[in-house]
Formats: C-alpha cells, structure tokens, sequence
C-alpha cells in the first residue's frame, strides 16, 4: 500500500496519524490535570473534587462538540485528496465559525449547564460555590478550545501539519509557568488556576489558528463571501452529526448509570465510580484518535471505491486498537496506585476504586473496536450504522442493568457498561457486510460507467 495523488493507506502514514489525534485529543484533559497537580500545592482543602466534577462537566460538553471537528477532517481530507483545496479551506473556515458560534452559545448558557451537571454529578453541597468559581471561568475557553480542535485536525486530516501539536505541547509548558504564578499572586487560587486555563487555551487557540490559516493564505484569498456557506454541505453535516450524537448520547446515558444508580446511596462508592470514570475518560479519548485516523484514510481513499483499501484500513485498525488496549493495561497494571491516588485523596474512595478498577482492564480489552471502528462508516459517510449499533446496544443494556444491578450490585453496572460497548463492537462488526456491500456496487457501477 503506497502512497499516490488519490490519498494513503500506507501503514508509516496512518501510525502518523494515530499518534497526531491522539495527541490532539488529550491535550485538553491535560490542562484539568495539570490544574489539578498545581492546585493541590496551593489551594487549601481538596482541589481535586472541584476539578474533577467541572473536568467531567468539560469532557461531556468536548465529546458532544467535538463533533464539529470530527466532520471537518472527513470532508476537507476527501476535498483536499482530490486536489480541491480551495473547497477543503472553505470546509475549515465554515467550521472554524461554527466552532465559535456554538461556544458562544454555550457561554450564554453557563448557569444552566452548571445546574445541569451539578444535579447529575455527586458533589458535596459545600463544593458548589467553588466548582462555579472554577466553572465559570473555564467555560468562556470553549470557543476557542473547539476552534483550536478544528484547526489542528484540518491540519494533521489535509496537508499532515505537525506543527500543531508542537503549538499544543508548549500550551502545556505555558499552563504550568501560569497556573504556579497566578494560584500565588491572585487571592483566590481557585480563580488563579482557571484564569491560568483560560489564559493557555487562548493562547493556543490563537497560534494553532493562526498558523493553518496563515500556511494557506494563497487559498484563502480565493474564499468568496457568496461561496462561503454551502447549504448542501451543512444539510450533509448535520445528518452525519445527527448520528454522531446519537452515539454520544447513548455513551453518555451508559456512564451516568455508574454514578447515578448509587448516587444517593452510598457516597464514597459514588465517589470511587466518578474517579474510574475520569481514567476511562482519557482512554476513550486514545481510542477517538484512532477513529479520527482511520476516518481520515477512509475519506482520502473513498472516490476510489475499492473494497481491498476499506478492508485494509480496516485490518490497521484493528492493530491499532488491539496495540494500544495492550499498552494501556499494562501502564494502568503498573501504575494503578499513583493513578488512582492522583484523582482522589480519599482513602476509602481509592480503597473502593482499586476494588472495582479491574473493570477497566476489561473494557479494554474489550470497547476499543467499539469506540475506534466508527470511524471507518464515518469516513465512508454511512454513519447510519453507528447511531442504530448505539441505539440498540444501550436498549440491551438498559434491560440487562434492570437485571444485574439488584443481584449484583456495582459490579453489575459496571458489567452493563462493558456489556454496552461488547455489543456495540459486534454490531459495528457486522453491519461491516453491509458497508462492503454498497463498496462492490460502488465498484460495480464505477466499471459499467468505464465500458
């Protein structure tokens, strides 16, 4: 498998760009985490739980419009490959406005979204006060969080930029100096950390940004105003996104059944599941960036309508899932305690945790496809499939919680959660036939056309 004008599925490439999403992805837990290991220096009391519920809060909303970035790598890469770059900029400016128009309303939506989450997530009243402080300020970064999201994976999807995740990796650098000298001089350290976020996402918003549009500003002046909304692509988005959510939706629902079941019933079991939560959190993030990868590859390939490229993409996939499932497990096996310890200090809820984090070996072992294979119907545009596998494996599980959890108790909503994503790996594994299928005749039609 080479390179060639029409697009890659070489193995060097696709390893190129697993490591890039993956790295794109976790840069923004990155910054809650490092909040978390500065304000644990300079914050009285325990920083982490304000942290952590808002960081939940922030993956929630990410997850959901993350999808904004999610179509713009699909439709730029295949634009891009088929050597219509001015069409592929337009794709990037269009999100780019998107990107900002949905964080400013999510900015306008600040109280809501906090009284949302803080009836969904378990917190001490106590805490309230300072996850809004912490809240209120992280969440005017959202705009430029997505648009820097957008940016950077236009730029790893079209021209293999890998200047973006340097800009990302100095933000790291850029939060630490910041969050250190504003938890110290500002009187509320708590506002000092936020501010020191915000800070960081501007910033990086703004040089990542700056720099794709500035690598392509030949082709930017070839956007007109009239040609820059294209009523059929965004119809064409907003189905494909419409799936998209779907399938967050549904992932969502599945994990709010570990902390929500037992909410008020048993606190530091409560407590325990919300730390897991947080760890299986940055996993799914490393599987999100082999769906972006495997997405993109399809996208740039699509028009050539050979089924051997899909199913090649499809074998790399899974090398990649099945890679990284067994690097993770052995990192988590040899570091469970210094994890579990950096999300809690709570004795009884890390005692709790490590009783149940086994678990999550489990779900490594076994949600990767699940997670990682849409992005082979995403690149394809057959996200169908992914929002009815959603649909139906959270019905399944639901029934089965009904089931399990009385009997069993946690470990069978944990059970169920496995359950969920093992169903939704089989389904997606099938509906596989269906997607070779519409490719033959792809391939079929494309030879009647040549005769």
């Amino acid at each position: 498998m080479r390179e060639d004008s029409k697009g890659t599925v070489e193995g060097k490439n696709y390893g190129y760009l697993v490591i890039g999403f993956i790295l794109l992805n976790i840069m923004q837990p990155l910054l809650g985490i490092t909040d978390i290991f500065i304000g644990t220096r300079f914050v009285q009391g325990d920083i982490r739980e304000t942290i952590k519920i808002s960081g939940i809060a922030f993956t929630v909303l990410y997850w959901i419009l993350g999808s904004v970035k999610n179509v713009t790598i699909i439709y730029g890469a295949n634009l891009w490959v088929k050597d219509d770059k001015q069409g592929s900029i337009g794709v990037l400016i269009r999100s780019l406005l998107i990107a900002v128009i949905l964080g400013s309303v999510v900015i306008l939506l600040k109280k809501p979204l906090w009284f949302i989450f803080m009836r969904m997530l378990p917190s001490e009243q106590t805490l309230e006060q300072e996850v809004l402080r912490y809240f209120s300020i992280i969440i005017l970064g959202v705009p430029f969080v997505l648009a820097s999201y957008v940016a950077g994976g236009w730029a790893l999807a079209c021209i293999k930029e890998k200047n973006v995740i340097i800009i990302h990796f100095v933000g790291q650098f850029v939060n630490i100096g910041l969050n250190i000298g504003l938890a110290q001089k500002i009187e509320d350290p708590i506002k000092g950390l936020a501010l020191g976020t915000l800070y960081t996402q501007i910033l990086v918003c703004g040089l990542s940004v700056g720099y794709v549009l500035l690598k392509q500003k030949a082709l930017l002046k070839m956007i007109h105003k009239e040609t820059l909304w294209k009523i059929q692509e965004l119809s064409s988005k907003l189905k494909m996104c419409g799936n998209i959510l779907i399938r967050i939706g549904c992932v969502l629902i599945t994990n709010y059944l570990i902390v929500s079941v037992i909410k008020n019933t048993h606190a530091g079991l409560c407590g325990a599941n919300l730390v897991l939560l947080q760890i299986k959190c940055i996993m799914d993030y490393v599987y999100e960036g082999i769906a972006n990868a495997t997405g993109v590859c399809v996208a740039r390939n699509r028009d050539l309508k050979q089924i051997q490229i899909l199913k090649d993409i499809h074998r790399m996939t899974l090398k990649a899932v099945m890679g990284l499932s067994i690097l993770m497990v052995v990192l988590y096996s040899l570091f469970r305690n210094e994890v579990t310890n950096f999300f809690s200090v709570t004795e009884n809820i890390k005692r709790i945790a490590q009783r149940y984090d086994g678990w999550l070996l489990i779900y490594l072992m076994i949600a990767g496809w699940g997670i990682s294979g849409h992005g082979l119907f995403l690149g394809c545009l057959e996200t169908e499939f992914v929002g009815k596998s959603n649909v139906i494996a959270l019905v399944l599980c639901l029934g089965a919680a009904i089931a399990a959890v009385p009997i069993l108790g946690n470990h069978g909503l944990w059970m169920t959660l496995i359950a969920f994503y093992m169903i939704r790996s089989l389904l997606l594994l099938g509906y596989e036939d269906d997607l070779y299928t519409r490719f033959k005749q792809w391939e079929i039609d494309d030879k009647d056309n040549v005769d």
